[in-house]
C-alpha cells in the first residue's frame, strides 16, 4: 500500500494525541507500506493556500492508494481518511462535547473523507457509520520499564499531558494537597507535559506554592519522567482522544489512576484504577488507598504493561489499520 500522510499541523513542543499517532504509524508501517509525508505551511493566507495544494496536488499525483490527513481538507480518487481525536471537540463553543463531536462527523462526511476514530468507545460519541474504528498503537519496545531497582528516595507521582484544564492537572494537585501528612512527607508529585495555557500553568504554580510538586513544561522527552514515576494521576475532565499519556505509563509499568468514562475505559480495561470524572474526594481516596500499600504498586504497574502489549502494540494493532485504510 502506498498511504501519503498530510498535515498542517507544526510539530507540537511535546507529541501527543493524533500527531504522536500518526508519528509512530508511520514509523512501525513496513513490509508492503510505503509512506510519504506531507507537512504544509500553517499560515493560513492565500500565498501559503496556493502553495499548499501544488503540494498536494504533486503528491496525489504519485498515485498513493489512500490518504490520512490531520488538519487540511483533501479531495482525490483515493480513499481520504481523517483523523479524529478530542482536541475538535475542545475547539467548539456550545453544544458540549457530544455535540461537538457530532458536528465534525457531518462536516467529515460532507467532505467524503472517512473518520478514524480511537477505539470502540467513541463509536457511540461519533455516531459514524462511516468511521472506521481503530486501536492506539503505542511502541512497547521504547515505552519498556527501565528494569532498574527503585531507590529509597520520595514516592514518585507523575501527572502527564497537555497542561489545560480539561486535562486535570490541578485535579491531581488538589489531591495531592488534600493528603495526609504522613503520605505528603514521602511523596513528589512531577507535573510534565505541553504548556498551551500560560495563564493555566501560573495558576497551577500559584495553588502548589509551598507543595512537594514540580513543574516540568514543554519537556524535550517525557519517557524519562515515565521511568521514574512509581504512579500516574491522569485525572483528565474530557474524552482523552487517543489516549497516549495513559498508554505511555501503562506500557512502563507505571500504574494509572484515570477517570473513568469512554475511550480511557475502553483503553485501560481493568489494568487502570478508575475514579469518576471531576470528582477530587474518589480521586484522593483512591490515592490515599494506594499510598498506604506502596510495595503493590509494582504488580499494578505490571499488570497494566501486560494489558498494552496484549492490546496496544503495533504488532498487534496494526493490521487493524491496515483493514481500515484498505477498506475505503
Amino acid at each position: 500500500m502506498r498511504l501519503l500522510v498530510v498535515s498542517d499541523r507544526l510539530p507540537p513542543r511535546v507529541r501527543s494525541g493524533a500527531g504522536s499517532v500518526l508519528d509512530e504509524l508511520c514509523a512501525q508501517a513496513g513490509g508492503d507500506w510505503s509512506v510519504e509525508r506531507l507537512t504544509l505551511p500553517a499560515d493560513e493566507g492565500p500565498l501559503a493556500r496556493s502553495q499548499g495544494e501544488i503540494a498536494v496536488r504533486r503528491a496525489l499525483s504519485k498515485g498513493p492508494d489512500a490518504v490520512i490527513t490531520l488538519g487540511p481538507s483533501i479531495t482525490a480518487a483515493v480513499p481520504v481518511f481523517r483523523l479524529l481525536d478530542g482536541r475538535h471537540a475542545e475547539r467548539q463553543t456550545g453544544g458540549g462535547l457530544l455535540g461537538g463531536l457530532r458536528r465534525r462527523v457531518r462536516q467529515t462526511r460532507a467532505r467524503q473523507e472517512i473518520g478514524l476514530v480511537p477505539t470502540a468507545a467513541s463509536r457511540a460519541l461519533y455516531r459514524a457509520p462511516h468511521a472506521q474504528v481503530v486501536p492506539t498503537g503505542i511502541d512497547t519496545a521504547r515505552f519498556a520499564p527501565s528494569g532498574t531497582t527503585r531507590d529509597q528516595g520520595p514516592l514518585r507521582l507523575l501527572f502527564l499531558g497537555r497542561l489545560v484544564p480539561t486535562r486535570g492537572a490541578h485535579a491531581a494537585i488538589e489531591a495531592v494537597l488534600g493528603l495526609p501528612g504522613w503520605a505528603l512527607d514521602g511523596l513528589e508529585l512531577e507535573v510534565v507535559g505541553a504548556a498551551e495555557d500560560a495563564s493555566y500553568l501560573d495558576g497551577l504554580r500559584r495553588r502548589a506554592e509551598d507543595a512537594p510538586v514540580r513543574f516540568v513544561p514543554n519537556p524535550a522527552d517525557v519517557l524519562p519522567h515515565l521511568l521514574r514515576a512509581d504512579l500516574a494521576v491522569l485525572p483528565s475532565t474530557a474524552e482523552d482522544g487517543w489516549g497516549r499519556a495513559i498508554l505511555e505509563a501503562m506500557s512502563c509499568g507505571v500504574p494509572v489512576v484515570h477517570s473513568r468514562g469512554g475511550v480511557l475505559d475502553a483503553i485501560t480495561g481493568d489494568a487502570g484504577v478508575g475514579v469518576a470524572a471531576g470528582n477530587l474526594k474518589p480521586l484522593g481516596e483512591t490515592l490515599r488507598k494506594l499510598l498506604r500499600k506502596p510495595d503493590a504498586l509494582p504488580a499494578l504497574g505490571q499488570a497494566g504493561r501486560e494489558h498494552v502489549l496484549r492490546n496496544h502494540s503495533w504488532d498487534v494493532v496494526l493490521p487493524r489499520w491496515r483493514a481500515a485504510l484498505g477498506s475505503g
